[in-house]
């Protein structure tokens, strides 16, 4: 059974965020990021119209997969039956989404063999992980995917468009952080990278 929080309105919704005493992490035009003081995030998805048709039924929680290597939401909030917002683990010291970070690669790839035995389950269970690799967190030892509302079921789904997908966006991550070509980017070989990476730090 999902962790369903219900709100009367959208004020006091708002209300409830300010009762948490949360400090707002961030602000995008789809969405609101904030952290409570016992270190959750709640994400404000009310102006992301993508999710107005989004149904409750099809959230995965953390309590339906218990895997180290997705944060899925803890606690879902809703108003007038729809998805308004939700609450999930945080995640500490990100280093690919900032190009100050310095990312181990050695590290970026063993934890990539972790997540992929995580993800696994997940496409043993049917789920298209839809834009994976532009919402993972690495924090040089551990790899977590974040954004999970956008996974769908898809008939025949395999390991490798997922693995596509995951790899797609670290490798634009490294290419980000100036660690490969544009050129070398444009595939979705990881492994390939990877070896270049290398070769060009010798």
């Amino acid at each position: 059974m999902k962790n369903i929080k219900e709100f009367k309105s959208d004020k006091e919704f708002e209300k409830y965020i300010n009762d948490l005493n949360c400090a707002k992490l961030c602000s995008t035009s789809k969405s609101d990021l904030y952290i409570s003081r016992d270190y959750h995030v709640i994400k404000d998805i009310r102006k992301d119209v993508d999710y107005d048709n989004l149904k409750i039924s099809d959230v995965i929680m953390d309590s339906d997969y218990n895997l180290d290597s997705f944060i899925f939401p803890s606690e879902l909030y809703v108003a007038n039956d729809k998805i308004i917002g939700y609450k999930t683990n945080y995640f500490k010291g990100d280093v690919l989404e900032s190009t100050f970070g310095r990312i181990n690669i050695d590290l970026l790839v063993k934890a990539r063999e972790k997540f992929i035995e995580d993800m696994k389950v997940m496409t043993d269970g049917g789920y298209y992980l839809y834009d994976i690799g532009f919402n993972i967190l690495f924090d040089n030892i551990k790899m977590c995917a974040i954004d999970t509302l956008d996974y769908y079921k898809k008939n025949d789904v395999t390991l490798d468009e997922n693995l596509y997908m995951l790899d797609k966006g670290l490798i634009e991550r490294l290419y980000i952080h100036g660690l490969c070509s544009r050129n070398i980017s444009y595939t979705s070989d990881f492994n390939k990278v990877i070896t270049k990476i290398k070769e060009k730090s010798k």
